[in-house]
């Protein structure tokens, strides 16, 4: 069988070849994974509790993260289990090992095990809108120098009214607020949907079951992810839809206050 070599890794193999790239996209896509969870929980209203942070240590007990796929847990105990259970492991420390294992995954398997707060859709609406706001005033103070500035160079009418067009376009301003805010997340989001096409793609291939369940792990991961970042999207949507309303009429008013003083 021909050699192969990636990335510096020498591979043996077609099947070790596959092995190789199918870990290395599951790879990447949790990397995409963890940088769109970090950005929802950005978003999100509400702190962790003391609960919650507790019953992450346990999914940590498990070696794997917080996930509400109950066969991913059940896996994990298995493979835990398989390899600290005293009838299995010698070595020191492995009874007590197992002990927070099966603590770990009782306490996971609760009914009663919430690791993931919910998001407060009013309060996080209310915190975006206002982050919003505070970044466009800041934005607008920027703009305003800008037209100070070239106030003071003009030459002609029409070169005035078009400084003062541009300084009082505010839709433009709402768009470049919103792409600094909120344009890596969005990004981010489209390379996990990218993510998850390539990974749906690579499991109609012909895999073993080891490889399949990986591809089909990082998938649910994935979307489980999506879901949240798409619920944070909508509350984006709401709270812009909100500030925009409220800066238009602001906006509006001053616009015409400028067009008054220039006749």
């Amino acid at each position: 069988m021909a050699d192969y070599e990636i990335g510096g890794e020498r591979e043996r193999g077609a099947g070790t070849l596959k092995r190789f790239v199918i870990n290395r996209l599951v790879r990447k896509s949790a990397a995409i994974d963890d940088k769109v969870e970090k950005m929802v929980r950005e978003f999100e209203s509400n702190p962790k509790s003391k609960g919650d942070e507790e019953i992450k240590k346990y999914f940590e007990v498990l070696g794997i993260r917080p996930t509400k796929d109950r066969n991913a847990v059940r896996n994990a105990y298995r493979s835990m289990a398989k390899r600290y259970h005293p009838d299995v492991s010698k070595s020191m420390g492995s009874e007590e090992m197992m002990k927070k294992i099966n603590e770990a995954y009782k306490a996971i398997s609760s009914e009663k095990a919430e690791f993931r707060i919910e998001l407060d859709d009013n309060v996080a609406t209310i915190r975006i809108e206002n982050r919003f706001l505070n970044l466009y005033e800041q934005a607008r103070q920027y703009d305003y120098e800008i037209f100070l500035g070239k106030l003071k160079v003009i030459s002609s009418r029409n070169e005035l009214y078009g400084v003062v067009g541009e300084f009082t376009d505010w839709e433009a301003r709402i768009d470049r607020v919103e792409r600094a805010l909120f344009g890596k997340f969005r990004s981010a989001m489209k390379d996990l949907e990218k993510m998850n096409i390539r990974i749906e793609k690579a499991m109609k291939s012909d895999l073993g079951e080891s490889l399949l369940n990986t591809l089909r792990a990082s998938r649910d991961r994935n979307s489980e992810t999506l879901d949240d970042a798409r619920k944070i999207d909508r509350t984006i949507r709401t709270a812009l839809a909100d500030a925009t309303k409220k800066i238009n009429e602001v906006e509006d008013r001053q616009r015409k206050n400028i067009y008054e003083q220039l006749k």
